[in-house]
């Protein structure tokens, strides 16, 4: 999966340990500008979210049926804490 950092989610809706937004908090403001919440790109609060989907699926324990496809923003970047910018959305998997 493409992302900004090169390792952990960055700016895509995995929304677990390793970072990623959840895309139900998904909002476009429109000008190319996004906003996802406050979200980790390397990190989600240590633990204090449970592993994802996708984080289960790539560790071995959950079937693959079961994992979401991943969206991911190419280009993003931090705009404010909440908000990124030269965003469009690429969906992975399916």
């Amino acid at each position: 999966m493409h992302t900004v950092l090169g390792a952990h989610w960055g700016f895509s809706r995995a929304n677990g340990q390793l970072g990623g937004f959840d895309i139900a908090n998904l909002e476009d403001l429109g000008d190319g500008q996004w906003t996802a919440g406050r979200f980790g790109t390397f990190a989600n609060g240590g633990n204090s979210l449970p592993y994802s989907l996708i984080e289960l699926y790539f560790a071995g324990l959950l079937a693959d049926a079961r994992a979401r496809a991943a969206t991911s923003a190419r280009d993003a970047e931090n705009v404010s804490a909440e908000t990124l910018s030269r965003v469009s959305r690429a969906t992975f998997g399916g």
